[in-house]
């Protein structure tokens, strides 16, 4: 699933127009923004979403997983989409768990960004700053249990 995402919504949708669709032992991969935003955040929000976690509107993730999905890859916040989502596909079809899939692309966010940098974790940080935009990099989530591998690829 790849689209423009905003809280409530996803690839254009509402997220309520997938309520009759069984899921049951699907992979989900999204690259769309806000698709596991939380109801609340600590980094600050900007443009269209700024104040838009209105608890009432149905968040992604959750969604997928309450229509029975095994596992949800998505980010909190501005994701960067199918160049991060391809890496987790491909890993899962070199027999990798969801768990290592994860940490793989985590690690090589990190790497790219120079290693870890303990500033990046604040509680405050202003909107569009370059602090904000390294923070983001590592809001993605995988939802599922670590040790699954979701495709099995007989070689």
């Amino acid at each position: 699933l790849f689209g423009h995402g905003v809280p409530g919504r996803v690839v254009g949708m509402e997220v309520d127009a997938l309520s009759n669709v069984d899921l049951s032992n699907q992979v989900i991969l999204s690259g769309c923004c806000y698709s596991g935003v939380g109801m609340a955040t600590d980094c600050a929000m900007a443009g269209p979403v700024a104040g838009s976690l209105d608890p009432k509107l149905k968040r992604f993730s959750l969604a997928m997983v309450d229509r029975g999905a095994v596992s949800v890859f998505c980010h909190m916040r501005l994701n960067m989409g199918f160049p991060h989502v391809y890496p987790m596909l491909e890993s899962y079809l070199a027999n990798r768990s969801l768990g290592e899939s994860y940490q793989r692309l985590i690690n090589a966010l990190i790497e790219a960004q120079g290693g870890f940098t303990p500033q990046w974790y604040t509680k405050q940080t202003p909107a569009r700053s370059t602090q904000s935009r390294k923070m983001n990099q590592l809001l993605y989530m995988q939802i599922g249990d670590p040790a699954l591998v979701p495709i099995q690829v007989k070689r």
